[in-house]
């Protein structure tokens, strides 16, 4: 996750394991990501870490192979590719 784009942050109250292709860390950053919310922060990451489940509870969510290979979440007002 970009530094940049993060606001406000800090320690988490409990860890997160994350497991990923690489294999499994621990994640106890939270931070604000402006437009979506608290989303976990992982410096060392090379991937932002957003839940589906909730992404579509604000975006209207696509997946498009041929064009990006990846999701695109849009709304009437905000556009975000991750």
């Amino acid at each position: 996750m970009n530094k940049k784009l993060m606001k406000n942050i800090r320690d988490a109250r409990k860890a997160l394991s994350l497991h990923c292709n690489a294999g499994v860390t621990t994640v106890n950053k939270i931070g604000d990501l402006p437009g979506y919310g608290k989303v976990w922060f992982y410096e060392d990451g090379i991937a932002n870490i957003l839940l589906l489940n909730n992404v579509k509870k604000k975006y209207c969510v696509t997946y498009d192979i041929t064009a990006c290979d990846c999701f695109d979440a849009q709304s009437r007002c905000y556009q975000m590719c991750i």
